[in-house]
C-alpha cells in the first residue's frame, strides 16, 4: 500500500512538472538568414506586430511572404507568426507607412463577420489560417488576418 502511495506521488508531480513546463514555455523571437533572404518566427503576436512596423521603416529589406498558423503541445494551443524578407536591390519608397494590425479568432461566422465589416481604409496583407487537433479532440480551426492602414 505504502508503494502504491510513493508511486502515484512519484506520477502526480512528473505529471504536474510536464504541465507546467509545457503551459509556460514561451518562444522568443527568431531570424534566420541565407543569403538575401531571412525568416522571421516568434509565438508572440505584438512581437510579430512590432516586427512588421519596424520592417515598413525599412528602406533596405521588404515582406515577401507571411504565413502563420497554430499547432497544439500538450493541452495548450500555439500561433505561430512568421515573415520570410529579403534584402532590397535598390533602396524602396518609405514615404509612405502603414501600421499593420492583426484580427484572431476560432470562430468562423466572426471570421467572415470581420472581412465583411473591415473598412476600405484597411489593406488586408495576408489571410492565415491554422488546424491543430489535440490528442482527443479537434480539429479546431484558427483564422489570422494581418491587415494595415496608411498612417
Amino acid at each position: 500500500m505504502k508503494k502504491r502511495f510513493i508511486f502515484m506521488m512519484c506520477l502526480l508531480v512528473l505529471f504536474t512538472i510536464t504541465l507546467s513546463g509545457c503551459g509556460s514555455s514561451t518562444q522568443k523571437a527568431e531570424t534566420k538568414k541565407l543569403s538575401d533572404y531571412s525568416f522571421f518566427e516568434t509565438e508572440d503576436s505584438e512581437e510579430y506586430l512590432e516586427f512588421l512596423n519596424e520592417l515598413d521603416r525599412s528602406s533596405t529589406q521588404e515582406i515577401v511572404s507571411i504565413s502563420n498558423g497554430a499547432y497544439s503541445h500538450t493541452f495548450t494551443c500555439h500561433t505561430l507568426y512568421t515573415v520570410t524578407y529579403k534584402v532590397c536591390k535598390n533602396a524602396k519608397d518609405t514615404s509612405t507607412k502603414y501600421r499593420y494590425s492583426l484580427f484572431e479568432t476560432k470562430d468562423e461566422q466572426e471570421y467572415l463577420s470581420f472581412l465583411n465589416e473591415l473598412s476600405n481604409e484597411y489593406e488586408i496583407v495576408d489571410i492565415s489560417t491554422g488546424t491543430y487537433a489535440f490528442r482527443i479532440t479537434g480539429p479546431y480551426n484558427i483564422f489570422i488576418i494581418t491587415y494595415r492602414n496608411k498612417l
